[in-house]
């Protein structure tokens, strides 16, 4: 069984919104390579632990020349974690640390991680996966999503294969690329944590209009997006401006601005269905609105090109919901041009 450590000289960045969660704990992260994904069959053969040292971050890696030497791993690996009181991990609180517990119980080690005190990273974007815009929630489509460049190029069952090679001819030149995928693994684990940013600047809409040669700055919160039966019914914020109140109804929608305490009411009709994929929605069909919808971007979905869709089982769509905004504004103000506009 061999322990491999790694110095990073990089510091770990924490977004705002977990610095009050992680305060004042030792956390780490975590990830696992084993011989298949039955943990009553299969075995631990890797284990790699991301920590904070001095400042810096440090790479531990526990790796079993043999599946024989899964209760060596173990035991070494439960030496050195008790040290931590928070793990995070992508997608451990399905796999990594129910596999571990499990083969904990059957290696008779007395020791357990409780999810509790976890963070699993893959909850937390699958559940946002719509407001980011991306396709699935695959570890690597999220990297590629924040900008990461990794450097190994196989995949968790390529790892398994070639783990059953080693155990044949200790070839180590396999040994050094099964190291290498779960050390890009728990290297850029860390750097995951900015999807958290991406998701926070998401909560906002921030749109820049000119009313009447001025420019205005409009913001909305996701929390002031409500939909309700077949209604949609936005509240936005905007700097004030000098000039009588915007008062507009039409067959779609209804728009009240307060141009002077800077307050925006829409409410727009909206159709409620369920996708070919089962999950509930809304949506609007552009043949009943008379609003430019060229920017609409409908690619991540299996819909007809007629379709908006504006929200999925409870993730509001905001990059549609924000264009939608902006296009009735300008559907308003060439509608009504003998107004403030």
């Amino acid at each position: 069984m061999l322990e491999i450590d790694c110095n990073i000289d990089e510091k770990l960045y924490i977004p705002n919104k977990l610095k009050e969660l992680l305060h004042d704990k030792n956390i780490c992260f975590l990830d696992i390579e084993t011989t298949g994904l039955s943990s009553k069959y299969n075995k631990i053969i890797l284990i790699g632990i991301l920590y904070i040292k001095n400042n810096k971050q440090v790479i531990k890696q526990f790796f079993a020349d043999s599946p024989k030497e899964e209760k060596l791993l173990l035991n070494s690996f439960v030496s050195f974690i008790s040290d931590f009181d928070f793990v995070i991990t992508y997608n451990g609180n399905t796999f990594d640390i129910p596999f571990i517990n499990k083969r904990l119980v059957y290696n008779n080690i007395n020791f357990n991680i409780d999810t509790s005190n976890t963070l699993d990273l893959l909850r937390i974007i699958r559940k946002n996966k719509v407001t980011l815009g991306l396709e699935d929630c695959k570890l690597k489509s999220v990297e590629k999503y924040l900008g990461i460049q990794r450097e190994d190029t196989i995949s968790g069952k390529e790892s398994v294969d070639l783990y059953n090679k080693y155990k044949l001819n200790k070839n180590e030149d396999l040994r050094k690329i099964i190291l290498k995928h779960n050390f890009d693994d728990i290297l850029y684990l860390p750097k995951i944590l900015k999807i958290y940013d991406h998701i926070e600047s998401r909560d906002t809409i921030c749109l820049k209009y000119v009313l009447n040669d001025k420019a205005i700055g409009l913001n909305i919160q996701e929390n002031d997006i409500k939909f309700s039966n077949n209604l949609l019914s936005i509240k936005g914020s905007s700097n004030p401006l000098d000039g009588p109140s915007q008062i507009h109804y039409d067959d779609f929608h209804t728009l009240k601005w307060i141009l002077k305490e800077g307050i925006l009411n829409i409410d727009i009709k909206v159709n409620k269905g369920k996708l070919s994929n089962g999950n509930m929605c809304y949506y609007i069909c552009t043949d009943d609105i008379p609003i430019n919808t060229d920017h609409i971007d409908n690619k991540t979905y299996n819909i007809p090109d007629n379709i908006i869709l504006l929200k999925e089982n409870n993730n509001n769509i905001i990059n549609n919901i924000e264009i939608l905004v902006y296009e009735i504004l300008n559907y308003t103000k060439t509608k009504h041009s003998n107004c403030i506009y």
